[in-house]
């Protein structure tokens, strides 16, 4: 029993330590934005939890439509990524944009054209992303058409289903742990 509740603990601490270790992240994206747009695809950070930057976002693979025509944006091939101010953050299971009104914004743009493709995520005092997306607002070109949507506060748009590592600590714990009083009972 008690190698039993001592194997549990273990097995609680090394997977809470591993999972402490900073691991990319990959993120889903499916989002209607305005009335028929919408973007789909994967986004992979390095990890980082808290306001993101650029440099945080390793990848992408996302396919935009505009109510016209569909167009994929794919990091290193036809695709960047350029965030500005604290407006972008990450969580273990979400990534955030901040509709706050202080003139931050993040884009995932062609490299070759301005606009389209384009998801442009826009606070007021930012100007005008080159797909026409302005104000507190997000919107998607991918061949020409634009698809907007208003939006305030802190606006989830993408997310990932795998628990947090303390998360997975504690379940794989309490269950070493229930398989050792029953074991003691029986």
């Amino acid at each position: 029993m008690r190698k039993l509740f001592l194997l549990g603990v273990g097995c609680a601490l090394w997977l809470t330590l591993a999972g402490s270790a900073v691991a990319n992240i990959t993120y889903t994206a499916n989002d209607q934005v305005g009335p028929v747009g919408t973007v789909t695809g994967t986004i992979t950070t390095d990890g980082t939890l808290g306001t993101l930057g650029a440099a945080d976002i390793l990848s992408f693979n996302l396919t935009l439509y505009d109510g016209i025509g569909t167009a994929t944006l794919t990091s290193g091939v036809n695709g960047a990524v350029f965030i500005s101010s604290d407006n972008v953050t990450a969580t273990a299971t979400q990534l955030l944009f901040d509709f706050n009104g202080n003139g931050g914004f993040m884009n995932f743009f062609d490299l070759d054209t301005c606009s389209p493709p384009e998801w442009s995520f826009e606070t007021t005092g930012s100007g005008t992303a080159c797909n026409g997306t302005s104000g507190n607002a997000w919107g998607v070109s991918a061949v020409g058409g634009l698809s907007t949507a208003p939006q305030q506060g802190n606006v989830v748009f993408a997310t990932t289903g795998v628990p947090e590592p303390g998360t997975l600590g504690l379940l794989f714990g309490g269950l070493a742990s229930l398989v050792g009083f029953a074991k003691r009972r029986f």
